[in-house]
């Protein structure tokens, strides 16, 4: 039965590709790390404060570091205040907190794009939540990374058995390794009025590297928590996992234990170095993390990098500024300005969603059969 679901998703695979693969007269062949890093903006955590009555001036000023980067057109995170006192059943979607919780009570929750109910967090507002939920070392590392050219980061959430754990980052490490010189990046094709910005000046490389985290690391607990209830059954597992991630900290499903072998590596390798066929990020496989980097800077010194800092400090980091573009509609109506090769992207567009989205179950499929 397993040999048959995995030639059953290789074969869907191979069909997927297909349909998704680009011509010339058709659209770009930009990397997706490349696309995902230049076009899409990160989509914002949804923050929920309970509270009872007015603030407490203590509270303000917490709250005001998480309003601040609610602000702009991408903002990192979305707030939103409920006051028990008029609103005693809360608000449909987000869990109310107890009658006995120490108000005010921050639940934070995945984008709204996931469909993911299950919130990454949730406890009581402090003055040291803001700096673990909005930064760690890690996620400034990521970025560092992603900024300074890597094509994918891949994270490797260490089991705490060291001989496991060694195993796992051995094989990821030489698999990252042999595949950034092996696959060949797609040769760039696109309209000019597809080129990304300055594109001529940033020569394209394929470079991978390994980052190893630690399951209980306490400065790190918000990004395990991230990472870990993106699928139902990753909480309760304890094996080593690895999550690629790429663009602007968007993480791919994971690879789980047994599961992450020279195939499935290569599979999600390949998917990242293949040409990005369909522009609508949400029909990508992926989460996005929150990470609070000027993306729109990338290729320079990530701003927010520094030595990691005692517990309960919190951390000014600069506010995002807005991204230069939006994701681009297929365009299903004539105009003078509209030219015929948009017209013919218009008339695709669904054929290629539903792949895209074929593609997305068939790598989830492929890689949870080998957990």
């Amino acid at each position: 039965m397993l040999a048959f679901r995995r030639t059953h998703a290789f074969l869907l695979t191979i069909a997927a590709a297909l349909v998704l693969t680009p011509s010339p007269a058709q659209a770009c062949n930009i990397p997706v790390f490349k696309y995902a890093l230049d076009r899409w903006p990160s989509d914002p955590y949804r923050l929920t404060v309970f509270h009872r009555g007015p603030i407490a001036a203590e509270h303000r000023d917490t709250l005001k570091t998480l309003e601040k980067h609610a602000d702009g057109d991408h903002p990192a995170v979305v707030l939103e205040l409920v006051d028990l006192a008029r609103n005693p059943d809360g608000i449909k979607g987000v869990p109310t907190p107890a009658a006995t919780a120490d108000l005010p009570w921050l639940v934070v929750r995945y984008p709204a794009a996931t469909r993911i109910n299950v919130p990454v967090w949730s406890g009581a507002l402090r003055a040291a939540v803001p700096a673990s939920l909005l930064d760690s070392p890690a996620r400034r590392e990521l970025a560092r990374r992603i900024q300074g050219g890597d094509s994918a980061v891949w994270v490797l959430l260490a089991s705490g058995d060291a001989a496991k754990d060694a195993a796992a980052e051995k094989l990821l490490r030489a698999e990252v390794q042999r595949l950034a010189k092996e696959l060949k990046l797609p040769v760039l094709t696109a309209a000019p009025e597809d080129q990304l910005p300055g594109a001529a000046d940033r020569p394209l490389k394929l470079a991978f590297s390994v980052l190893r985290v630690g399951r209980t690391d306490a400065a790190e607990e918000m990004l395990v928590k991230m990472l870990l209830n993106t699928e139902d059954d990753l909480p309760g597992r304890t094996d080593p996992t690895v999550f690629p991630v790429f663009g602007r900290g968007r993480a791919l499903p994971a690879l789980v234990g047994a599961g992450i072998t020279p195939e499935n590596i290569k599979d999600a390798a390949t998917f990242l170095a293949g040409p990005c066929s369909c522009e609508v990020k949400r029909e990508n496989p992926g989460v996005d993390l929150l990470l609070t980097a000027n993306w729109d800077r990338a290729g320079t010194p990530n701003p927010v990098s520094a030595p990691p800092v005692p517990a309960g400090t919190l951390v000014p980091i600069p506010q995002l500024v807005p991204a230069p573009t939006t994701e681009p509609l297929p365009t299903t109506s004539a105009s003078p300005s509209v030219s015929p090769r948009h017209l013919l992207l218009g008339g695709i567009g669904i054929a290629g969603l539903l792949a895209a989205f074929t593609g997305t179950m068939v790598l989830r499929s492929r890689w949870r059969a080998s957990r």
